[in-house]
């Protein structure tokens, strides 16, 4: 069974966790995006932030786990906040320019076309937008 990705918006850490008991909480969030943050998102942080692996790898908010259940079938996972910044104040003209190289990465073995994920930056950086405005950040949520 496949991974599902959900990226979502939350106030803190604490209530990003109590996120993973089905129907505790209705955050703000983009389903299925079929984006690892840790993989994919630990490339797409270094293609717009300029920041390198080594650096992505160190931080300590780079795929934490919040919480987790069912022997890791289901987890919480937080996003840096450099990324988020990133997102959150990238404009369509960046996430374009992104888009392009991040397809190409061996993440997505070609199989994602550029315009496909130019859509999938427009959705998370606005919802990086939302996180921001409202005081919080972006968080994932991995089921299989």
């Amino acid at each position: 069974m496949a991974l599902r990705y959900h990226w979502f918006l939350a106030p803190d850490d604490a209530a990003a966790a109590a996120a993973l008991t089905p129907g505790a909480t209705s955050y703000r969030t983009l389903a299925d995006t079929r984006v690892d943050p840790v993989a994919q998102g630990g490339t797409l942080e270094a293609l717009l932030t300029g920041r390198s692996s080594e650096q992505i790898a160190g931080d300590p908010r780079w795929g934490a786990q919040l919480a987790t259940r069912d022997a890791g079938d289901r987890m919480v996972l937080t996003i840096t906040d450099a990324l988020v910044d990133a997102l959150a104040t990238a404009d369509d003209e960046r996430l374009a320019e992104v888009a392009g190289p991040w397809a190409m990465t061996e993440e997505f073995r070609g199989e994602v076309s550029p315009e496909t994920l130019r859509v999938q930056l427009r959705l998370l950086a606005a919802l990086a937008r939302a996180a921001r405005a409202a005081g919080g950040s972006l968080y994932c949520r991995v089921q299989r």
